[in-house]
């Protein structure tokens, strides 16, 4: 999946959300560790690359040689998702930001869901 930020203020190409490598090579990386997220170009963009787990809905990379969860977002909108038991994925939307927010939530090259969510306000999607 890439999660792809559609209305950035001062970009006129969409934006995803990629993992950004800490200059000091630290952080808590494995399979309950998080990385930091940043906005950047989408295409052929590796570090933009993410999986939804179907049996426990986490959001990960494989990005920096080993699996990080995605436990942040930028400090505005922040995603979480999941699979019900009637298998559906689930995707929830926070954003805290005095503004708007226009989003695409793609698989591989498909757009799956493109949507806005309003200033201070959180969001559930199911996708079918």
């Amino acid at each position: 999946y890439n999660i792809v930020l559609t209305n950035h203020p001062y970009k006129t190409t969409p934006q995803c959300l990629l993992i950004q490598k800490l200059g000091n090579n630290g952080g808590a990386h494995g399979p309950l560790g998080g990385a930091q997220i940043v906005l950047g170009e989408c295409d052929a963009n590796e570090s933009a690359k993410w999986t939804v787990d179907e049996k426990t809905g986490e959001v990960s990379s494989m990005y920096l040689d080993e699996e990080v969860c995605m436990t942040t977002g930028w400090p505005f909108l922040q995603m979480g998702s999941f699979v019900t038991p009637g298998n559906n994925k689930t995707v929830i939307l926070l954003n805290e930001a005095n503004d708007a927010a226009n989003f695409a939530l793609k698989n591989e090259d498909n757009v799956v869901l493109t949507s806005s969510i309003p200033p201070r306000s959180i969001q559930s999607f199911v996708l079918k």
